[in-house]
């Protein structure tokens, strides 16, 4: 739980830091933003957990985590739309939860979108987080026992 507050107000944090310092408006509710910050949040929070099994050391857990956050972020439409991507690659990046919270962070930021013109973007990071967070619990109990 500390893990999925603490993403949460680190990216609020960049959020309004990008409003203060770049002028980014927003167009859509705050409450929404932070509505979809915490849903992502949760289960970036539970795959790192499941990294935090598998990994055999601190080192190892760093290094998976960078070769797999900035391909994410490329693969999810962050740097460059999905549109311009090679089709094996589009795919792929509608199978990554990040996608789905970029997309829904577009919608609500820029296009003033209410949480239920997003809500199939809310449906699959819930599941998502349920999955990841159900998983690595399971992941837990066998690593103590």
């Amino acid at each position: 739980l500390f893990y999925i507050i603490f993403e949460s107000v680190r990216s609020s944090l960049i959020v309004f830091a990008a409003m203060l310092l770049f002028g980014v408006t927003i167009k859509g509710s705050v409450l929404s933003i932070l509505f979809l910050i915490a849903i992502y949040s949760a289960g970036a929070t539970g795959m790192g957990m499941i990294l935090s099994v598998i990994a055999r050391s601190q080192e190892q857990y760093m290094s998976i985590g960078m070769i797999v956050t900035l391909p994410t972020m490329f693969l999810a439409g962050v740097f460059l739309p999905i549109e311009t991507m090679p089709q094996a690659l589009q795919g792929l990046a509608k199978a990554l939860p990040i996608t789905y919270a970029a997309d829904a962070m577009r919608g609500v930021m820029i296009k003033g979108f209410e949480l239920g013109m997003v809500m199939p973007d809310i449906l699959f990071l819930l599941a998502f987080a349920m999955l990841t967070i159900a998983l690595s619990i399971l992941l837990f109990k066998r690593e103590l026992l």
